[in-house]
């Protein structure tokens, strides 16, 4: 009978040419000694047969090419089901963020990517501008649409193997390894021809070149058509096999009762270890789709098909204390954004959560560990068979878990398209395409498979120690509940073919007291009388009614303390919220400004100024301010370890601005109740520029004296809270003032200035007119063409005699200061001047003269026994 894997005879072959061999005699052999002493005789030949491309071209023949076409069809239909799927769930994500600003052309260009993602292949998403080439390359499981996959190519497989079953091993390989490299040829042939396509700039002109570029991604890759193909051709084999087997009436191996292989090992273990983690998995999906609701509305379910699936496998991790790690060079990032290159889930979550999920963990290592009990009862394992099995299985789904929940990506940059810029930069190119050389993972620490080793030990301690006494308090009808339950999701107690349940004898009780060495029976309870016994466990002590009583009084007593411990965690975790929250230090820094008490606001949120810097921050000029903040509204808190930010939408005089504080851990009261300090508050600024000779200044009625510092350098710049300052020159100096200036400061403004130049009052003004007329007046009382220090005159020869001068119309002057602060007076406009005179020339001849000039006025103003003091500048 034929039992090569490719159905033909591998020993099978024509002897007719062996024969015609021996008959001619030509061959030179032939005439050789045949070793038995009979010269002549021809020696046997090896018989020969069909190469493996003939066998391989026989299969082929021998099956029906509608079979091939049905393989081929069959990976087309599951693959244009898949990318239906994918384009579903891509145009929920779509939906979800309606409100931003999408090419919905790109929701039907994305689902062929998508599914290259599902087989393992790489997202590389790269963009050109201005010549530069940079690109991201992505490996990542869409794990729903990976299960798809999987779970659509078997099940086509398998109809069509119940259709037209496959008479050999080798042709049920042939037709799996058609389906595959057909879907692999779909996978990167349509991601190829479909790219994501996307346009970068906006057309204008930076002067190094036009700001304008394109980009793309697409998942068509070798990895993508390895994945495919394996992914497809393992996927439909077994699937044709499973059919192959049941039609053949081929059974699953059964393990034998009292067994101790390793197979008998790994058949029990391994249903628990899916329990476990199916459980889990389970419990975590809920809790994450109640979180993606509360936090980001219905939307966050919308998108839950791409992210949920990953989340969920590293959550597996998380609630087992190992942390989500970002690795590779990429880690460096974490340090220039200040976010943590790790998350670990003591860390990141309320105390109270963190007691709950370990809670949960013990008791679902109690329930594994039970049911491994139960699941080994029949065997006869050895203590380190049943350690290795345990521990290793827990181990390996560690490493699949760590597998299926990273996400790695590198980065690349290419400057040869951009020569210009490249010398502009000064040949720093190879620098930039170097740095922009990085690479790194997102998932589960490496050491994850350890963990879940030590969570496997912790199984195979219940299940060697503490479960035999479980199963004895547990009541009757609660453990047939309990079997019936696992054994709906494919986890009986027996492992299946270990055992046939005999009858069951009933048992008789007649003392509640059960004599030395007997086992105590509960009343109707029926008992198996040959159950055997498992070696490599504990002898176990059937206990006594008291014995269970008082167990049952120390698990009650367990379990309230983890009910006291989980309730006062709570209890702590509201009061934090509630009370102890770092948003209480927040409201309360800005209650004190919208009061006006700036001591109070500094005492909760200081500034990084000095002691001199902190003239605008008082109590006394606070409370003078208007236009301050009147009202606030928290928006956002997050909590990130010991750091918190707190965002808060301020209401200044009507306009609103949104400010964000951020704040540390500092401490505890009481043990338990968090202490938050705010850490320095960023404020705005306002600068002023001071003019020589002021020495104080007025803000908001508050004068503030000027150091010898700021007097000298002219300028002032002091931290200030948000609100309007009215800014002028203090005292009630009545010759020189600087004109009060309003600056508005604002919640989100940098800085804001004044500048205060000392100009004269009216009476310095009508001081200087006054003097200047008496100048005048005094020029005019000298009755001299020429007076001394005076501007009116006029040149003439002879006696002169009779004088008298006149003002015609007086000169408009103007006061100005120089750099240094001194005062001037000159003239806008020109004054004029008549005189009249007797002439007596050297002949004795008499003659009247009259003449009128233009005159102008110039001098200095400086200030005596501080008052302003005119003179002259002739």
């Amino acid at each position: 009978m034929d039992n090569s894997p490719l159905g033909g005879n591998l020993n099978s072959g024509d002897d007719s040419g062996a024969s015609a061999a021996g008959a001619d005699g030509t061959d030179s052999a032939d005439s050789e000694d045949r070793g038995d002493g009979t010269p002549g005789a021809a020696l046997p030949t090896a018989p020969t047969g069909p190469t493996v491309g003939t066998r391989l071209a026989s299969l082929v023949r021998g099956v029906p090419g509608e079979r091939f076409l049905a393989a081929a069809v069959a990976s087309a239909v599951v693959y244009a089901a898949a990318w239906l799927l994918t384009l579903v769930f891509t145009l929920l994500v779509f939906v979800a963020a309606a409100d931003a600003d999408l090419d919905w052309g790109l929701a039907f260009q994305a689902p062929a990517q998508i599914v290259g993602l599902a087989v393992a292949g790489t997202l590389t998403v790269g963009a050109t501008v201005m010549g530069i080439s940079a690109s991201v390359s992505v490996l990542w499981l869409p794990l729903l649409v990976t299960a798809f996959l999987i779970i659509a190519t078997a099940f086509v497989a398998r109809r069509d193997e119940r259709i037209a079953q496959s008479p050999t091993r080798g042709i049920r390989w042939m037709l799996s390894g058609l389906s595959g490299v057909v879907l692999a040829l779909l996978v990167v042939v349509i991601a190829a021809v479909t790219p994501l396509a996307y346009s970068l700039g906006d057309g204008s002109d930076t002067g190094f070149g036009v700001l304008t570029g394109s980009g793309g991604a697409s998942s068509a890759s070798i990895t993508a058509f390895l994945g495919a193909l394996v992914l497809g051709t393992l996927a439909s084999y077994l699937a044709r096999a499973r059919v192959a087997r049941r039609a053949a009436g081929i059974t699953p191996a059964v393990v034998a009762p009292a067994a101790t292989s390793a197979f008998a090992a790994v058949r029990s273990t391994l249903p628990v270890v899916g329990l476990h983690f199916g459980v889990l998995a389970t419990l975590i999906t809920v809790v994450l789709l109640i979180w993606s609701v509360v936090n980001g509305g219905v939307n966050a379910l919308l998108t839950a098909f791409f992210w949920l699936p990953t989340a969920v496998v590293d959550s597996l991790g998380l609630v087992n204390l190992v942390p989500v790690t970002l690795g590779g060079s990429l880690a460096a990032l974490s340090g220039l954004t200040g976010s943590p290159a790790n998350l670990w889930m003591p860390t990141e979550l309320p105390a109270w959560a963190t007691v709950l999920i370990l809670v949960v963990n013990v008791l679902l290592i109690l329930v594994t560990g039970t049911v491994l009990r139960l699941r080994r009862a029949q065997l006869r394992l050895s203590a380190a068979m049943s350690w290795a099995t345990t521990v290793v299985s827990f181990a390996i789904a560690g490493i699949g878990i760590s597998i299926l929940g990273t996400v790695a990506g590198w980065t690349s940059v290419d400057m040869a398209g951009a020569e210009g810029l490249d010398g502009l930069l000064g040949g720093a190119g190879s620098l930039i395409e170097g740095a922009g050389a990085a690479s790194g993972t997102v998932g589960l620490a490496g050491w994850t498979f350890m963990v879940f080793a030590a969570l496997g030990a912790l199984v195979e301690v219940v299940a060697l120690f503490a479960a035999p006494a479980l199963l004895q308090l547990l009541p009757a009808p609660v453990l047939a509940r309990w079997a019936k339950l696992t054994g709906l999701v494919g986890v009986p107690f027996a492992v299946p073919g270990t055992y046939v349940v005999p009858e069951a004898i009933e048992v008789p009780v007649t003392s509640d007291s059960p004599a030395d060495g007997a086992v105590p029976l509960a009343r109707d309870v029926p008992v198996v009388s040959d159950a055997p016994v498992v070696t490599g466990a504990p002898v176990v002590v059937p206990m006594t009614p008291e014995k269970k009583r008082q167990v049952r009084i120390m698990l009650a007593a367990v379990a309230g303390a983890v009910v006291v411990v989980l309730g006062a965690s709570i209890a702590v975790s509201i009061v934090n919220q509630m009370v102890y929250n770092p948003e209480n230090q927040v409201e309360s820094y800005l209650d004190a400004i919208v009061d006006g008490d700036a001591s109070a606001a500094l005492a909760l949120g200081d500034v990084d100024a000095s002691a001199q810097e902190r003239v605008l921050l008082t109590d006394k000029v606070l409370t003078a301010t208007k236009g301050r903040i009147t009202g606030y509204t928290i928006t956002d808190v997050t909590i990130t370890g010991d750091t918190a930010v707190v965002t808060a939408n301020v209401d200044q005089d009507g306009v609103k601005d949104e400010a964000a504080y951020q704040l540390q851990k500092s401490g505890t009261t009481a043990l338990f109740f968090n202490n938050w300090t705010m850490e320095p508050v960023w404020l705005p600024t306002v600068s002023i520029v001071v003019s020589p000779g002021i020495e104080t200044i007025d803000v908001n009625g508050t004068a503030l004296e000027l150091s010898a510092e700021v007097q000298e350098s002219g300028y002032l710049e002091v931290p200030a809270f948000a609100g309007d300052y009215v800014i002028g020159s203090a005292g009630d100096d009545e010759w020189l003032a600087a004109e009060p200036q309003t600056v508005q400061v604002g919640v989100d403004t940098a800085s804001s200035s004044a500048q205060l130049s000392l100009e004269p009052t009216a009476k310095f003004a009508a001081s200087i007119d006054e003097q200047v007329a008496e100048y005048l007046a005094g020029c005019v009382a000298q009755k001299s063409l020429y007076a001394d220090n005076c501007p009116i005159y006029v040149f003439d020869y002879g006696t002169i005699t009779d004088v008298v001068w006149s003002i015609d119309e007086p000169a408009v002057t103007s006061m100005g200061s120089t750099y240094g602060g001194e005062w001037y007076v000159s003239t806008d406009d020109r004054g004029s001047a008549t005189v009249t005179y007797t002439n007596t020339d050297y002949r004795g001849q008499v003659v009247p003269e009259t003449a009128t000039v233009d005159f102008s006025i110039n001098g200095i103003v400086e200030m005596v026994d501080g008052a302003p003091v005119f003179s002259s500048g002739y």
